[in-house]
């Protein structure tokens, strides 16, 4: 009898990789060889259970652009597929579009890859993206990574930083906790997220758009900050247009604030960029709870021809705001 069950008297590896949904699609090992681009003889058992694929792959792959999914065209996505687990850590790297629009791919184990390229998981239902392996510093870019995943929860990107996460989480709606330790945010990197209170000790650098409307967030620390970019938290508003959510903004190395920064913030009442010698056009405008604290360096109560800044007049005539100035050392000198 166990010579019937086991070839040759040797049991069956073990599978280490798990694919759902897609069984009878891929419902030989040959078929399954052949979408994932690697040699038959490297898959050593072979299984369907529940129209999921089980087996075990031998070796290294990648996973190509265009896999399982197409951006140009949603509808030529497979719908099918639910899960990805590889659990040998044998996917290296994930191609440009690979899952896009796989809407019902909601969970997936890739801790062995060093290339994620643009758009990979575009519009798909993942919840939780636990990539906390991903090194410093790897090929491919965050470019829209998880850009309209909307059931998306959490994500852990690990030690990786980037110059171009343009719209790595723009409209995840559902996203509550996000781990990232670059030092630079592009445009529209955390924008119509659900992130309600936002720490990061890590990002220098906030662009231009890479925090806009967002309709939950209430505080944001950012104590490493040194620069922003225009319109950075412009417009963070509810769903019925009530620009009233973000309640504090707390950078106190900031340096350098670009146009309209915070316009369309209304429920704003301590803006805490201490260190800040250069204030843009419109930076409060539409913004400011009335009686709204704003901590700025001293170098701006006369950077305006002797006079200060016109941002801060217009928060003191307009908002009623305490507006206080500091030294380089951040300590308190005076009150405008």
């Amino acid at each position: 009898m166990i010579a019937k069950k086991y070839i040759y008297g040797r049991r069956p590896l073990p599978p280490n990789t798990f694919i759902g949904g897609v069984g009878s699609t891929l419902s030989t090992k040959n078929l399954l060889a052949a979408k994932l681009g690697i040699a038959s003889t490297r898959i050593k058992s072979f299984r369907i259970v529940n129209d999921e694929v089980q087996a075990y792959i031998q070796g290294n792959y990648n996973l190509a652009t265009l896999l399982f999914g197409n951006y140009a065209d949603p509808s030529a996505a497979n719908l099918n597929i639910t899960h990805y687990f590889d659990n040998d850590n044998l996917v290296k790297a994930i191609g440009i579009y690979s899952f896009a629009n796989c809407i019902n791919f909601s969970d997936f184990k890739f801790l062995g890859l060093n290339r994620l390229d643009n758009r990979a998981f575009f519009n798909t239902g993942v919840v939780h993206a636990n990539l906390h392996t991903l090194p410093a510093t790897m090929l491919g870019e965050p470019h829209g990574w998880f850009q309209n995943c909307s059931k998306l929860r959490t994500a852990n990107l690990g030690n990786f930083t980037s110059n171009n996460f343009l719209n790595c989480f723009n409209k995840c709606i559902s996203l509550e906790s996000v781990v990232m330790k670059s030092k630079f945010y592009g445009a529209d990197t955390l924008t119509n997220v659900g992130v309600i209170d936002f720490e990061n000790e890590f990002v220098e650098i906030l662009s231009d758009y890479s925090m806009r409307q967002n309709s939950r967030f209430q505080k944001v620390v950012v104590n490493n900050c040194i620069q922003m970019g225009e319109s950075v938290l412009y417009k963070n508003s509810n769903t019925e247009g009530q620009y009233n959510w973000l309640k504090e903004f707390i950078a106190p190395k900031v340096i350098s604030i670009g146009n309209s920064a915070f316009r369309n913030n209304a429920g704003l009442n301590l803006v805490d960029i201490r260190a800040c010698k250069t204030l843009g056009s419109s930076v409060f405008l539409n913004a400011l709870k009335l009686g709204t604290i704003i901590k700025v360096h001293i170098f701006l109560a006369t950077s305006n021809a002797g006079s200060p800044d016109g941002n801060l007049t217009y928060a003191k005539n307009n908002r009623n705001a305490i507006v206080e100035f500091y030294d380089d050392n951040g300590n308190y000198v005076s009150t405008l």
